[in-house]
């Protein structure tokens, strides 16, 4: 389990990159209609869920935006949205439907979301393209 406290105070310094891995993933969205719309999202969800599970971490800016190493910047924050529609909507995105667990984390007054992606092994998770005619 990783202890997000300890890693947001390591985020204030270090690159974004330094972090990320196999079970962890640092997103950022302008709001929650790019979240919501979000193709990557979905496919990095799968990807966790296909390996061995993991978190996805919404409002954090990758490295490579920040300039003069002010890592400090890559803490952005995301703002609040209904963790049940947030769930519904990216279950709607994936087959099968799979218990991912979204929830906030609270660092220095900025809101983050944790999307907790559970590993699956009785089926291959795969986004799928909804269609509209």
């Amino acid at each position: 389990m990783i202890d997000l406290n300890q890693l947001f105070q390591k985020l204030k310094t270090t690159p974004t990159e330094d972090f990320e891995s196999e079970y962890l993933e640092f997103k950022n969205y302008r709001d929650a209609n790019s979240f919501y719309n979000s193709k990557e999202l979905c496919d990095e969800i799968s990807a966790l869920a296909n390996k061995s599970g993991g978190i996805i971490i919404i409002g954090v800016k990758d490295s490579s935006e920040i300039k003069n190493n002010q890592y400090s910047e890559q803490l952005n924050g995301f703002e609040i949205i209904d963790l049940d529609i947030a769930k519904e909507r990216i279950n709607g995105k994936l087959k099968p439907k799979i218990d991912v667990q979204p929830y906030y984390f609270e660092f220095e007054s900025k809101n983050y979301l944790i999307i907790s992606v559970p590993n699956i092994k009785y089926s291959l998770v795969k986004h799928h393209q909804v269609r509209f005619i």
